[in-house]
């Protein structure tokens, strides 16, 4: 990892950061895990594809080409995107210069438009992006993230009150942390994985939103290994009680690199992981990690974008010269929509989005409808489209 490329490293994590090499991995879960066995189903059901774009009379024309890891959300009817980076010349070079953003636009979700108008509606206390955003009934949080001088240990909420959008720096996690994954479980907000304190990591707290905020309590560790940008989200098992769900993510840098594709799920009161398989695609494995993650309905999770495995994992290896010059074609970003169902384990393939195969985009869902929202397609190069997937 220490001979990284400049350009490489920040477009696998979208900052620059000091990271420890960790060794040693597997793709399948411990002997003294409990493991559900998860296989393709072939569903019914597809997912209908509308291509937004963003549009706004007041949108920040460097903004406007689109950002990485932005921190994404929905309050009050309106799709919130905050911070992220690009390159405002949309491409990586020796004289390009990464920038990041502290604004806060929102779009009113109108189902039967087809573009989004947004508006600035805030600010974040500073420039981010690479941190995770959580929803609670009513407010949005954005937790962690980096700038160029490293990672963040913040919990931002973004709420609307007397007629106006408020943003304010709430706790702060006993730890740095970035590329992680966040999700809110009745009064609590569960932060892990990811790089913390400049390390990969598997650890995971939460805090109570009604309780002490400056309060964050240490939970057990995922097992199996670290895990940088895995997709994380909150969904119902079959028994009904909401769990929180992991899959991929990478462990390091260097020869020792390595991908995990498997998932776990947690139960909040029993403090118990238990292993999940990943979807396959020619009875291959499928990595999901750099993308996202959401549920919908009762009983399902749906899985959008994501770095190729091979791919990301020569890498991480090798640090090829020349990986940020290949066609988008060659990065072989996941286009596919996968679909987790919670009470059988399987895993569904639904279809290709022309618009999709993004990695660092922001995902969200209201009402069934999943958007997915901007990202890049390759190293340094962004797009403005927001694919929004009608189930």
């Amino acid at each position: 990892m220490r001979n990284l490329s400049k350009q490489l490293y920040t477009y696998l994590l979208g900052a620059f950061f000091i990271a420890a090499n960790v060794t040693g991995y597997a793709d399948a879960p411990q002997t003294n895990v409990a493991v559900s066995k998860a296989t393709v189903a072939s569903v019914q059901v597809k997912p209908q594809f509308a291509t937004l774009l963003m549009k706004g009379p007041n949108l920040n024309r460097e903004y406007g080409i689109g950002v990485a890891a932005p921190f994404c959300g929905i309050a009050k009817d309106t799709l919130v995107m905050a911070g992220g980076y690009n390159y405002p010349a949309n491409t990586i070079g020796q004289n390009t210069t990464k920038r990041f953003y502290k604004d806060i636009y929102g779009a009113i979700l109108q189902p039967s438009k087809k573009k989004l108008t947004w508006k600035k509606i805030a600010e974040l206390p500073e420039a981010l992006a690479s941190g995770s955003t959580v929803a609670s009934k009513d407010a949005l949080y954005f937790i962690g993230g980096s700038d160029a001088k490293g990672d963040k240990a913040t919990c931002v909420e973004l709420k609307f009150e007397n007629n106006a959008w408020k943003c304010d720096t709430i706790s702060w996690l006993p730890i740095l942390i970035s590329n992680h994954g966040s999700v809110c479980i009745g009064d609590y907000i569960y932060v892990v994985g990811g790089l913390q304190n400049g390390k990969a990591s598997a650890d995971m707290y939460r805090m109570n939103l009604k309780g002490d905020r400056k309060k964050w309590e240490k939970l057990p560790a995922v097992p199996e290994d670290c895990r940088i940008q895995p997709i994380v989200t909150a969904q119902k098992d079959a028994s009904g009680k909401e769990q929180l769900y992991i899959w991929s993510g990478f462990n390091g840098w260097g020869k020792e690199a390595g991908l995990i594709c498997g998932g776990y799920k947690y139960n909040p009161e029993t403090r118990k992981w238990t292993g999940l398989g990943a979807p396959l695609k020619n009875e291959k494995r499928v990595y999901l990690g750099g993308g996202g993650a959401v549920a919908i309905d009762d009983d399902k999770i749906i899985a959008v974008g994501g770095f190729n495995y091979g791919v990301l994992l020569n890498s991480l290896r090798s640090n090829p010269a020349d990986f940020n010059s290949h066609p988008v074609e060659w990065y072989k970003h996941n286009k596919e929509v996968y679909c987790f169902n919670t009470k059988t384990n399987k895993w569904s393939a639904l279809g290709e989005g022309i618009s999709l195969g993004t990695v660092h985009a922001g995902l969200v869902v209201s009402d069934n409808a999943v958007y997915n929202i901007s990202g890049e397609i390759k190293p340094g190069t962004n797009t403005n489209v927001v694919t929004r997937l009608n189930f």
